[in-house]
């Protein structure tokens, strides 16, 4: 599970991703689907300027180096007071994305005929 969330200018990664390949792959699918379905469209640039940091912050702690990432059931790096409610993309368990955008979230078998895919 990997879970992107954002509130206005707090952002924060959550994952129970075991190794850094699992997370950094996870991470790569989730953000393509999010730009797949424009979600944070005009916004990638500060959004990609908090996320970037925390992903290689939490790849580093996966990878046994220190860093600011604190380790739990899950792993989180940027502000831990999110709920899911400013989720703005899920990959879950069987390496599904289900974007959120402010309709709610996009099933990933809905946003896969939505794009005809």
């Amino acid at each position: 599970m990997i879970e992107f969330y954002k509130d206005s200018d707090a952002m924060a990664i959550r994952t129970d991703a075991v190794t850094d390949t699992e997370f950094l792959e996870g991470c790569a699918k989730a953000l393509s689907e999010m730009i797949e379905q424009q979600a944070q469209a005009g916004d990638w640039e500060f959004s990609l300027g908090f996320w970037i940091p925390q992903i290689v912050d939490i790849a580093c702690s996966l990878r046994g180096y220190k860093s600011e990432v604190v380790t739990r059931t899950v792993r989180s790096a940027g502000s831990s007071h999110f709920v899911a409610s400013s989720a703005v993309a899920v990959l879950n368990d069987r390496k599904e994305v289900a974007v959120i955008t402010g309709k709610g979230a996009i099933a990933p078998d809905v946003a896969k005929a939505k794009a005809g895919k």
